[in-house]
């Protein structure tokens, strides 16, 4: 059924896409006998007695079968999970999408909320609704837009073990991939709710024998036990950005720039999410190392490739993209990441822009990242900040976005910790909505003179005992999914997947692990001279000047040939 509802809409997507080219031909004709032509039934439009209400009605029974057999389709899964325990009972809540207070979806509040409001342009004034963001209140009476209380299956495989779930694939992707040049070909997508069995429990050294040696230093360039780390890679903590990508589709969707631009900044805020007492380090990537995902799950999802350009200072590529079918985005970046210990405290910091595209609107906006710092490191409880100025620009309208996350200090009391707060304005310099919220918690987003529209809430945590305590979200738990036999051919020998050493640290063999890495980093450093990224191609902004990396795509024609040759022989 469901796969027969999306023949349909994309039948009616090619009717309606020749409207404009009819229009042109016949300027007489009218909106009404567009549709009548193209959906009215044959034996009405024979007969001349064509009854537009039964036309119209006729569309609308169309979306609403699709919508109660998407839903109920979910549904069905929804529960289906849950009873074989992979997902945790509150995400068995139905999915909000973006509401305001009235119930109305952005664009139907944006229309309702246009019409027949006049805005004195004279004195380039816009009222603010005038709400205490801290207001408990008025936090409990927002409708939460939640992006990841539907489970979304994640392409990333594992074997048939007991901690791994099979899951049949989506269906209708086809057409989507297809556009975007790749075929789907894989097998069934696998869930795990959990990490495998550990075989030794793990005790992270104490950090005082580190202090002197390590103060100052780019942490990328010090050999920390393997113990401090956590069972992922630099690139796939660099994937974890994508884990509200739905804010960037509901984005993708909407008619209103300000509104857009306010959800591209929420989305960026949602990274910070995954940081929040989360203290393990990433296994550092070595050049050349590279990493994919392909997220799908009924009709919408993302694509995405990173690249290790340098291991230390360490330089990463990124580049995804949207899979959804009429929903388009992109998000890229080439980032140096730099992580300094000074003794209390550690610092990650990053040089290099962040970019955000909605080709239907023309849309490109960028910003900068803050810096990121962990307290306590060696005495006292640790916890992390994110603190510092962000400024989102859309650079096809001139509107910016500016943020402030807040700094602790001797007067901030925990419950301001995470703070953020941010205006929207456009290309005059007219205030057009406000954003408030904490990145640990939740975000939202009202329009000047309106009430809050937009909210983004995080989810809860996977259970400690399917982490083994390492802090991962549902999501982040995909991240190093086994790659199965019959898949590998399909993916890049150089992903971090393909990894013995954290495959062995995934399990608990902290000794075999510590050895591993040793090997590969010393055969990583049998390469010399310049490394040429083997994915992405140097080039400069026009935008923001920078120098950065562009994706050149042949990752994806590579994947359907199964041709990995030139890439280096990493492990």
């Amino acid at each position: 059924m469901h796969n027969q509802y999306l023949t349909s809409l994309q039948l009616m997507r090619d009717k309606m896409e020749s409207f404009e080219e009819k229009r042109r031909a016949d300027p007489t004709l009218t909106l009404n006998d567009l549709l009548m032509d193209a959906f009215a039934p044959k034996e009405y439009l024979r007969s001349g007695e064509v009854d537009e209400d039964r036309v119209l009605a006729g569309l609308i029974d169309m979306v609403s079968l699709g919508i109660t057999t998407m839903t109920s389709e979910q549904s069905l899964w929804m529960r289906k999970f849950k009873a074989e325990g992979l997902i945790p009972a509150e995400s068995m809540e139905p999915s909000a999408s973006i509401f305001d207070g009235s119930g109305q979806t952005i664009d139907e509040a944006l229309k309702t909320a246009d019409r027949g409001e006049v805005v004195d342009e004279t004195e380039k004034v816009v009222e603010i609704l005038d709400v205490d963001l801290d207001e408990p209140d008025l936090l409990a009476e927002m409708e939460f837009f939640d992006p990841v209380t539907t489970f979304r299956a994640i392409k990333l495989t594992g074997d048939s073990e007991a901690h791994v779930k099979k899951v049949p694939r989506s269906e209708g992707m086809e057409d989507a991939a297809l556009k975007l040049g790749w075929s789907r070909k894989g097998p069934a997508i696998a869930y795990r709710a959990q990490l495998p069995p550990q075989k030794e429990e793990r005790f992270p050294p104490s950090l005082m024998s580190l202090v002197s040696s390590t103060v100052g230093q780019d942490l990328a360039t010090v050999d920390m036990p393997i113990t401090l780390s956590e069972p992922i890679s630099l690139l796939q903590r660099n994937c974890e950005d994508l884990e509200y990508s739905e804010i960037l589709d509901r984005a993708a969707e909407t008619g209103d720039p300000h509104t857009r631009l306010a959800l591209a900044a929420i989305f960026a805020i949602s990274h910070y999410a995954a940081s929040d007492e989360r203290f393990d380090k990433p296994f550092t990537s070595f050049t050349g190392e590279t990493y994919e995902m392909i997220n799908e799950h009924q009709g919408q999802g993302f694509r995405v490739v990173i690249e290790s350009l340098q291991k230390a200072p360490a330089h990463v590529a990124f580049h995804a993209e949207s899979l959804g079918i009429g929903v388009e985005w992109k998000y890229y970046y080439s980032l140096e990441l730099k992580q300094a210990f000074y003794g209390k405290s550690m610092e990650l910091a990053s040089k290099g822009s962040l970019h955000i595209e909605f080709p239907k609107y023309g849309d490109h906006i960028t910003y900068n990242l803050p810096t990121t710092c962990v307290h306590n490191i060696v005495f006292g409880k640790m916890w992390v900040e994110n603190y510092g100025d962000l400024e989102f620009t859309n650079h096809a309208t001139g509107d910016r976005c500016l943020f402030t996350l807040q700094k602790s200090g001797w007067k901030t009391s925990k419950s301001d910790v995470g703070n953020v707060r941010g205006v929207i304005m456009d290309s005059k310099k007219v205030l057009k909505g406000e954003i408030g919220g904490n990145w640990k918690q939740e975000m939202h987003y009202k329009r000047a003179g309106k009430p809050p529209m937009e909210v983004w809430k995080t989810k809860p945590r996977a259970p400690q005992s399917a982490t083994h305590g390492y802090q991962l979200s549902h999501f982040a738990l995909q991240l190093n999914n086994e790659v199965p036999k019959q898949e590998r051919q399909r993916v890049a020998p150089t992903d971090s997947r393909f990894r013995s050493d954290i495959r062995a640290y995934e399990v608990g063999d902290f000794k075999k692990a510590d050895q591993l890495r040793t090997k590969l980093r010393e055969k990583n450093d049998m390469i010399t001279g310049t490394y040429t990224p083997r994915w992405f191609k140097k080039y400069r902004d026009p935008t923001t000047k920078e120098h950065m990396y562009a994706f050149t795509n042949q990752y994806w024609s590579h994947k359907n040939t199964q041709d990995w040759r030139g890439s280096p022989s990493l492990f």
